[in-house]
């Protein structure tokens, strides 16, 4: 069974090519535009979504924002922020719970290694 993604980007040519190649990695991808939206989608039904991806920097809520809020209903998804990391972004990250981190541009190997990476470190859809 593929392992479902909740894919969160305001950038809609992001969210193509990272949807693209996550698919050809063999996941199965929901996008959203939007973090409000992403949050929504989640929340009703947080069983439905094996791994999170989301940018830091999107107008409606940042990605740490997204990300508080997803753990707050589901502790155990790992998530995965996609963003140009300091230091500074991964000690926020590491103390809200975030998996792991992508960097812009995304290249296929780091993306592989990091879902599997994410997967393994959290927890696992159901059904």
């Amino acid at each position: 069974m593929k392992k479902r993604v909740l894919l969160v980007d305001d950038d809609q040519m992001v969210v193509d090519a990272t949807r693209s190649t996550l698919e050809r990695l063999g996941y199965a991808v929901h996008s959203e535009t939007a973090g409000t939206e992403a949050v929504e989608v989640f929340s009703r039904d947080p069983w439905v979504f094996d791994v999170v991806i989301t940018d830091k920097n999107m107008p409606d809520l940042s990605g740490f924002m997204v990300s508080e809020r997803l753990l707050e209903v589901r502790p155990d998804i790992p998530i995965v922020l996609l963003t140009g990391a300091t230091d500074e972004d991964r000690v926020k990250a590491e103390e809200i719970g975030i998996k792991g981190f992508v960097t812009k541009p995304v290249s296929r190997t780091e993306l592989a290694r990091t879902m599997e990476r994410a997967l393994r470190r959290g927890g696992s859809a159901k059904g």
